[in-house]
């Protein structure tokens, strides 16, 4: 049992691992997991040589003393971050087009994009706004940074620190919530169903996309196109009335 959970820690942790853009807290997660399985498979191996129980070899002196010095090792880990570990708090940075981000750095002067070329970011640009590469379900950072012809740690350090975002599927999502809101405020496309909306600009189900949703406009789909329709009808029928009105002046 020992073994069976520290296997799906390490599963676990290794699912989203590589779509944190944070190079401290990746190798704090690295650090973490490769340790508390390390621990996981001395207890076992004690347990085995020793032939004692579970409960003796866990509770024993040494297993608590290797028990603290992971504790130790993690904290120092955490207190020596630079930042004073901001990483582990702050919140994903607003979704901005890359486009976006490049004219604010025209615009004010400053290198935004750290320590990054300038063809690096034009084609991260033309690969998110003109081909829609974040449509694609199963797009990773590696894909993507294969498609750039550029190291994936490269890629990571552009999105991260040129543009402030920390994970990568959020970045993606940033994307797609973005079209998606464009399509639901379309009357044009009111008859589309939220779940085909969902799944053309890249999420595999309605359920996380309602979910992203929320969290980047503080709406659901549903409620957001209720209102941006509504808006856009009211909007609409106060232009009738002011022609009308002004085409009855016109007459008298």
């Amino acid at each position: 049992m020992p073994l069976l959970w520290a296997g799906l820690a390490i599963l676990n942790s290794a699912r989203d691992w590589r779509d944190d853009l944070v190079e401290g807290r990746r190798r704090l997660r690295t650090l973490i997991v490769a340790a508390a399985a390390g621990c996981t498979l001395l207890q076992a191996l004690a347990i085995w040589l020793t032939g004692s129980t579970p409960l003796d070899v866990a509770g024993s002196t040494a297993s608590a003393a290797l028990l603290a010095a992971l504790a130790m090792a993690v904290s120092w880990q955490l207190l020596g971050t630079a930042g004073g570990g901001d990483w582990l708090t702050a919140s994903e940075a607003p979704a901005a087009p890359a486009a976006a981000a490049n004219a604010a750095q025209a615009a004010n002067g400053s290198a935004r994009v750290v320590h990054v070329h300038a063809r690096q970011a034009a084609a991260l640009d033309t690969l998110l706004l003109q081909q829609r590469v974040y449509r694609e379900p199963s797009l990773t950072i590696a894909a993507l940074a294969a498609r750039m012809g550029m190291p994936e740690y490269k890629l990571r350090r552009l999105i991260n620190q040129g543009l402030g975002h920390r994970n990568f599927n959020s970045f993606l999502n940033g994307y797609r919530i973005a079209e998606a809101r464009r399509v639901l405020q379309d009357p044009a496309q009111a008859q589309t169903p939220v779940l085909a909306v969902a799944m053309d600009v890249g999420f595999q189900s309605v359920g996380p996309f309602n979910r992203a949703f929320k969290t980047a406009v503080g709406l659901t789909p549903t409620e957001f196109r209720r209102q941006a329709l509504e808006t856009a009808g009211a909007a609409a029928g106060s232009g009738d009335a002011a022609g009308d009105s002004t085409a009855n002046s016109g007459s008298a």
